[in-house]
């Protein structure tokens, strides 16, 4: 689709800058466990696993984590969907 086509060509300039940055730091699970502040960490249904899989450590680590996953969408979901992105963000900060 348009939009994402837009997306990707807007994202492509930040490649070369992204390869030649210095390394950031490492942060452990237990230095995540002190952030208490409420944290939602939502991953799309259908993004690569390697995400998925990243997102639920965070949610794990995190003091005070929401996982949630909306589905039928991929990394980009907020681009997919906004209206179900918007929902989620607003209950989050509903219960929150």
């Amino acid at each position: 689709p348009e939009p994402l086509v837009d997306m990707w060509k807007r994202n492509a300039r930040t490649i070369i800058p992204n390869f030649s940055a210095d390394d950031a730091p490492v942060i452990s699970c237990a230095e995540l466990g002190a952030v208490m502040t409420p944290t939602l960490v939502l991953v799309g249904g259908e993004t690569y696993q390697d995400f998925a899989m990243l997102g639920s450590e965070h949610a794990r680590c995190l003091g005070n984590a929401t996982l949630k996953t909306m589905p039928g969408v991929n990394h980009g979901g907020p681009l997919a969907d906004p209206v179900e992105f918007a929902n989620v963000i607003m209950d989050f900060l509903s219960a929150n």
